[in-house]
């Protein structure tokens, strides 16, 4: 019997950065919460979900802050686009 994949592998294998990203930074914090992390992997893990959240809000600020389809409610990539108007144009 196979092992159920883990929701990093889930996000992973969607292929969608922010949806790994998520991924990554909360199996991060979980092992954040174990009393007996070593300090040595405690300053490495704590600096490592650190970067994940800049390249989440990174993610999410290109996106227009809407969400990249990742999560419910997501714009789908399409972000504040979506939601500009159309600039009058003249073709003289």
């Amino acid at each position: 019997m196979a092992a159920a994949e883990t929701p990093v592998q889930d996000a992973a294998r969607a292929d969608k950065r922010l949806a790994v990203m998520v991924a990554l930074r909360q199996r991060i914090a979980v092992e954040l919460d174990d009393p007996g992390l070593s300090t040595r992997d405690l300053a490495a893990l704590s600096k490592r979900v650190m970067e994940i959240q800049n390249e989440i809000d990174a993610i999410r600020a290109a996106d227009g802050g809407s969400g990249s389809g990742d999560q419910p409610g997501g714009g789908g990539g399409l972000g504040a686009a979506v939601d500009t108007p159309d600039e009058a144009f003249s073709a003289t």
